[in-house]
């Protein structure tokens, strides 16, 4: 691991907060004990703490002069009979991190005191940590000031724009993920249950990522049929795969925890009915073209834009809707019934990264479908973003819609729907692309096109049994 990935990031990051002034104070993810007994819950380590100091040790602190750009990290080593149950890594080990200085947290006061002796009496934190615990555990007196109205933010606009080294370890993620997706779609048979899918697509992401990838980037979502219509749908162990259906598996892994984040719908007897390969070619012409506008200057509302009029378009060919513009279904807000979500979200440490949205900037759009969108921003080189279009079929999501509505309901053929297309569920199809100074750059690979699906599948009915 190539540490000075995290100094590349503070070199960045200073030129957001630097205008903070005085000291930042940064305090990483507390230990976790379940109630009641000693076990340890794992840690995923706070993301701006980490992004800062590549540090994945809970109880560590970060102490930052931005003026002077001067770092101090701080480690909780655990105690000396610890080495009895677990491995113990000595504190010369932890200067593996780049900082100024390394010390015990026990000095935390002194040296938060020293910076104060020096002038210092402005302190930042994030908006997620409690002033009162920043005051106790660094012995701050009341004429320090202790603000967290602005450190998140920055640090959130700073994290939109990834450097050299966060790409790479992105790349790293995309691709082992990609192969976890790939494996997994290969050894689906129509006896498995969703967990069943889940379990295999865990044994690949841990086997291909090892200990870098200890953590999923979310719980995977696996559904069958009509259950794929559900946005969020997790794993069920009592209902069997079907040949006649399809089965969405959103899911991504981690490295060095940064997340990619795919997802396929895939047939499950490898071979797409008329049904499902329409509604499939509707939603991968839907993403091919929105990868397609992913440049530098592009707001990401006009791609979700172009993502709904090609659907509206698609369905209009079908004559599952009748209005007479792909124009109209999108101001009627029928398009909005069939892709409810948002096209894609930043990307990074967190899935659903930070800097969605600008202060200043365009405000979050309040129609329907629009409205979910989670990023609409400019463009701009260094941004890792999601293209993710879909069409569901949810009866929860239609059904209330035309009963309200007697117009929507004139512009839909609710027969067809609900006699062929409420069983086909949903598709959606997600890739992570790298925005570049000359266009972009996809990150993940795993097939897409129905007749590459259907050979890869193909190939998998050669291998043995999974379990």
């Amino acid at each position: 691991m190539n540490y000075s990935i995290f100094a590349e990031n503070r070199k960045h990051a200073l030129n957001y907060v630097k205008s903070l002034g005085g000291l930042l104070i940064l305090k990483g993810h507390p230990e976790m004990v379940r109630p009641g007994t000693d076990y340890e819950h794992p840690i995923f380590q706070e993301s701006n703490f980490y992004y800062l100091t590549g540090v994945p040790d809970e109880n560590s602190w970060l102490v930052w002069d931005v003026e002077e750009d001067v770092t101090h990290l701080f480690f909780d080593l655990p105690p000396e009979d610890a080495k009895t149950w677990m491995k113990v890594e000595s504190f010369e080990s932890k200067k593996r991190y780049p900082a100024n200085f390394h010390h015990k947290v026990e000095e935390l006061p002194n040296v938060v005191a020293q910076f104060i002796s020096k002038g210092i009496s402005k302190v930042h934190i994030l908006e997620i940590t409690s002033e009162s615990v920043i005051r106790e555990c660094c012995k701050l007196p009341e004429t320090v000031s202790v603000s967290n109205k602005d450190l998140q933010y920055l640090l959130g606009e700073a994290r939109v724009i990834k450097t050299p080294g966060e790409i790479e370890l992105m790349r790293m993620s995309a691709k082992h993920s990609s192969e976890a997706h790939i494996q997994t779609m290969k050894h689906v048979r129509d006896d498995m249950t969703e967990t069943d899918i889940e379990a295999i697509w865990y044994y690949y992401m841990h086997k291909l990522a090892g200990t870098d990838g200890k953590f999923h980037a979310f719980l995977p979502i696996v559904s069958f049929g009509s259950d794929a219509a559900v946005l969020h749908h997790y794993a069920e162990d009592n209902v069997k795969a079907q040949p006649d259906q399809m089965c969405l598996l959103d899911a991504g892994s981690t490295y060095k925890f940064y997340a990619a984040d795919i997802t396929r719908t895939f047939p499950i007897s490898g071979k797409f009915a008329p049904k499902h390969r329409f509604i499939y070619e509707t939603v991968l012409e839907m993403q091919l073209a929105c990868i397609d506008m992913v440049k530098a200057g592009v707001m990401m509302i006009d791609i979700h834009e172009k993502a709904l009029t090609i659907l509206a378009e698609r369905l209009m060919k079908e004559g599952i809707i009748k209005t007479s513009s792909a124009k109209e279904a999108i101001e009627k807000n029928i398009a909005a019934l069939f892709m409810p979500h948002g096209l894609g979200h930043q990307l990074g440490i967190d899935t659903h990264d930070v800097g969605g949205y600008v202060r200043g900037g365009p405000v979050r759009d309040t129609r329907p479908s629009f409205m979910k969108l989670r990023t609409n921003r400019v463009l701009q080189p260094g941004m890792v973003i999601t293209i993710e279009p879909g069409c569901y079929f949810n009866p929860n999501i239609i059904e209330p819609a035309v009963a309200s509505n007697p117009e929507m309901a004139s512009l839909i053929d609710m027969e067809k729907i609900r006699g062929t297309y409420y069983a086909v569920g949903g598709v959606r199809i997600e890739d992570d692309v790298l925005v570049t100074p000359d266009g972009h750059d996809v990150l993940t690979c795993v097939p897409k096109n129905p007749d590459d699906i259907e050979k890869l599948m193909a190939e998998g009915q050669k291998l043995p049994p999974w379990m």
